[in-house]
């Protein structure tokens, strides 16, 4: 936590005194964000990964990578939630998804609009943002229904983490309360930390 805010004042200054792009610091793209994306904390709440699908976008302003997982549910979380819909008899089965979103800005500095976004975001939703101290240089935490999103700044680079739950074989039937999904915010947290980690190349 104290290197990335040295490292973000350093980064001002760089800027004040060269005029020049910001420095990414020791933050790197990547082609495969699932690939770093080890979720350890988060699948021994919720079960292993069961697929992953990576995407990837390089400008010279910014590299943006995505990864989405579908998670195996344990049978602890998952127990019972695969039915059959009495009205249309068509097989439908709970799942658990988890989006990650990661932006390295290469050409503008993400910091002054990183809070102004996500405060605005959750006054027009009606939800709360909170802050969590201890991951990055900021971070949030909102809540959509079940949906839990934490949003990270950390020096140049934003990450997204979002978990969250879904019928298939049935789209208008929302999902059940899941005990997993409302407890997984520690573990979130800290693999958002791992991942970070990661993504500066394994320092820390």
């Amino acid at each position: 936590m104290a290197a990335s805010l040295l490292w973000a004042g350093g980064l001002f200054a760089y800027q004040a005194t060269t005029g020049g792009d910001p420095d990414p610091g020791p933050y790197r793209a990547v082609e495969d964000l699932c690939a770093p994306a080890a979720m350890k904390e988060l699948t021994a709440v919720l079960g292993k990964v069961s697929s992953r699908d990576p995407e990837q976008f390089a400008h010279p302003a910014m590299d943006e990578a995505q990864c989405s997982l579908v998670l195996g549910a344990d049978p602890a979380v998952s127990s019972g939630l695969t039915s059959v819909d009495p009205a249309t008899g068509v097989a439908r089965k709970l799942s658990i998804g988890v989006r990650i979103s990661y932006t390295l800005h290469r050409r503008t500095d993400p910091g002054p609009e990183f809070d102004a976004r996500i405060l605005a975001r959750a006054k027009r939703m009606h939800i709360e943002a909170e802050p969590v101290p201890g991951v990055g240089e900021r971070a949030y935490r909102t809540a959509e229904g079940q949906d839990q999103v934490l949003h990270v700044l950390d020096g140049q680079a934003v990450l997204e983490l979002q978990v969250y739950s879904y019928w298939t074989g049935e789209q208008d039937a929302p999902p059940p309360s899941l005990e997993g999904v409302e407890e997984s915010r520690g573990a979130l947290e800290a693999d958002a930390r791992a991942l970070l980690e990661e993504l500066r190349g394994g320092r820390g």
